[in-house]
């Protein structure tokens, strides 16, 4: 259910050390969030995607497949400036909808 384990595999933290680094109750209590059998509150999902440096967003494991998920993945890495650049471009080349109907920027 949520791609924490992958997050912190990739930052080279052990269970114990994200569980230390964001305050939680164990590295038990990681590895059960890991496998879907807890569900850790709002609060704690904030703690853990700030110890892993994402937002909170991150860490849902979205079954998107295609250009969409290569997209999201590659953004995530991206520091603000660049991802706020990158949604100015998107913004301007999405199509503009007239009277119903979608028409694509000239």
């Amino acid at each position: 259910m949520l791609g924490i384990a992958r997050l912190r595999n990739e930052k080279g933290l052990t269970l114990e050390k994200l569980a230390w680094e964001s305050g939680v109750a164990g590295k038990g209590f990681v590895s059960e969030t890991e496998h879907g059998r807890a569900l850790p509150s709002l609060v704690t999902l904030a703690r853990l995607a700030e110890s892993l440096e994402v937002g909170v967003i991150d860490l849902a494991n979205i079954d998107l497949r295609g250009p969409r998920a290569e997209l999201l993945e590659v953004t995530r890495m991206l520091g603000d400036a660049d991802v706020q650049k990158l949604l100015q471009e998107a913004q301007h080349a999405r199509p503009k909808v007239v009277q119903g109907s979608r028409k694509s920027p000239r």
